[in-house]
């Protein structure tokens, strides 16, 4: 075994049901940004999105915002996606 070692630290939401999940973590290509990354059951990549670490907080924020919105819509009775 090498005496060089590394540490990943990422979170993983699943879908119980499904046994499908997302990783959020650093990216794979070592260029220090936050990655999302979808996998299903069985372990195949699907889509994945790269962020710079300057825009996590603006995509939590907007998150929150979309989120707030659809939540308010639904209280309403409404299915409003937003959108143009």
């Amino acid at each position: 075994m090498s005496k060089h070692r590394s540490l990943e630290v990422m979170c993983e939401i699943w879908d119980d049901g499904t046994g499908d999940r997302f990783e959020i973590g650093p990216d794979r290509d070592g260029l220090d940004m936050v990655e999302i990354r979808f996998r299903d059951r069985d372990g195949s990549t699907g889509p994945a999105l790269s962020f710079d670490v300057e825009q996590v907080p603006l995509m939590i924020d907007a998150l929150t915002v979309v989120l707030a919105h659809l939540n308010a819509s639904r209280r309403k009775g409404g299915t409003d996606a937003g959108g143009d």
